[in-house]
């Protein structure tokens, strides 16, 4: 009996890891990578395998490409924990800090839609919305509070939360048959007591609160959310160039 076999990961990724441990190990001020040709034969590969590492490694800010001078790696950078400028999909920024991740879904209900959604979607004004919570926890409890907002108008099948969906965007193309695109996203801090008790922290503390729009292939607000963060179990990053 055949055994089926495992591909194997590309070339370039494993010269990704090379790279990224390399720039791990680097000191500020003592940050230049050798070069495409030194790399080349040191590693025995094609340059062209070199430079498709390094290009991806440059798109999230750990190597810096100065014409002239060389490449820089940027050590600080892979210190930085939960970076949302890499990846928004929270299941993995969890896994990512050492913790299992597991995610709920929760209190499925009918109603208008809040002054958030309204600032931000106010078409949906004098609509029903389904409403529903979308919850990750970390091992000691929840850490992220999704509040769901999906305008009833825009569901094609009954909502369910019994699915198999670990992303929203899937559960959105499901219900709504629909193509999520993209999304916008908002900022700020808040205090609100109702969230702090799920949480399980003082009702006076301020936490982050981001508020998101999911948009589909032609344009379309979808869904809105608002998404709360522990203030001590969650230490959101991001990467802004200059």
């Amino acid at each position: 009996m055949n055994k089926r076999q495992t591909k194997s990961p590309p070339l370039y990724l494993k010269i990704r890891e090379y790279l990224l441990k390399a720039i791990q190990n680097m000191q500020a001020g003592n940050n230049r990578l050798e070069t495409e040709e030194a790399l080349s034969e040191k590693l025995g590969t094609s340059r062209a395998t070199i430079r498709e590492a390094m290009a991806s490694l440059i798109r999230e800010g750990y190597i810096t490409r100065w014409q002239g001078k060389g490449n820089f790696g940027h050590p600080a950078l892979t210190k930085l924990p939960m970076r949302i400028d890499i990846s928004s999909d929270f299941l993995k920024l969890i896994a990512d800090s050492g913790e299992k991740p597991q995610l709920l879904k929760l209190n499925l209900r009918n109603q208008r839609a809040s002054q958030r959604m309204l600032r931000r979607m106010p078409e949906v004004d004098e609509m029903e919305v389904t409403a529903f919570d979308w919850i990750y926890l970390d091992s000691r409890g929840p850490v992220i509070i999704c509040d769901v907002e999906l305008p009833h108008a825009y569901l094609q099948t009954p909502p369910s939360l019994d699915g198999n969906e670990q992303k929203l965007s899937a559960f959105l193309e499901w219900h709504c048959r629909v193509h999520i695109t993209y999304t916008t996203t908002w900022l700020s801090s808040t205090v609100d007591e109702a969230v702090a008790d799920r949480f399980g922290i003082e009702q006076n503390r301020s936490m982050v609160v981001w508020e998101e729009i999911f948009y589909d292939l032609s344009d379309h607000r979808i869904c809105f959310n608002t998404i709360y963060f522990h203030p001590d179990r969650i230490d959101l990053s991001m990467l802004l160039t200059i």
